[in-house]
């Protein structure tokens, strides 16, 4: 076997692993009434990510990186959930894609670009990030008037664990980043439930 040959049939196998060592997640982009967010789940086994990233643009040539997360493997062996929500989009068309980091082959691969029209109308929303938590949590919603907003951690038998709001709150958008006690919750599945005036969202949050 000539060492032509030989090279030919290495870097073969060399593509070819390269190729099939990361199987992307299917992520879903959606306009919402204040912000934009961006949903998907990921099972680590076997695979050789170490993080992924939320990247945006408006033009998919200039890229801004909007937010980093690390690779959660669940002992249970089930799709892990990640969730961010963009709280400052801008109006018109934009494109966001996850790009993921492999620690193997020491580079990036990339989703295709998908695009969404946010126009920002004045309805209330809620949502919380990240997801899965690690040492802090961030709180963001929009409320037209001035009034009570009640925000409350349950874990996964209905429990209160963390009263996080509980005061009167403008109007507008607001961001609340919390981290007193949230570093020290004991891993596993927990609930949101936030009262925004006559509104109620419920919220599924895991704790790495």
């Amino acid at each position: 076997m000539s060492k032509q040959f030989l090279s030919l049939i290495i870097l073969s196998c060399v593509i070819s692993v390269s190729a099939q060592s990361l199987d992307l997640p299917h992520y879903e982009v959606v306009s919402q009434k204040r912000h934009i967010s961006i949903d998907w789940s990921y099972w680590c086994g076997g695979s050789d990510i170490a993080y992924f990233v939320v990247e945006r643009s408006k033009d998919t040539q200039k890229v801004d990186s909007l937010a980093q997360y690390a690779l959660i493997c669940l002992t249970s062996g089930e799709l892990t959930p990640y969730s961010f929500a963009d709280s400052m989009p801008e109006s018109g068309l934009s494109y966001y894609r996850i790009k993921a980091y492999s620690h193997i082959y020491n580079t990036y691969y990339y989703e295709t670009w998908q695009k969404v029209v946010f126009n920002g109308n004045e309805n209330i929303f809620f949502e919380a990030n990240p997801n899965p938590l690690e040492d802090e949590i961030r709180l963001i919603w929009y409320k037209p008037t001035y009034g009570n907003v009640k925000i409350i951690l349950y874990d996964s038998y209905g429990n209160i664990v963390r009263n996080l709001v509980n005061e009167n709150i403008n109007a507008g958008t607001s961001v609340f980043t919390l981290k007193e006690n949230i570093a020290t919750l004991p891993s596993g599945l927990y609930y949101l439930q936030a009262e925004i005036g006559a509104n109620s969202f419920h919220t599924k949050l895991i704790k790495k």
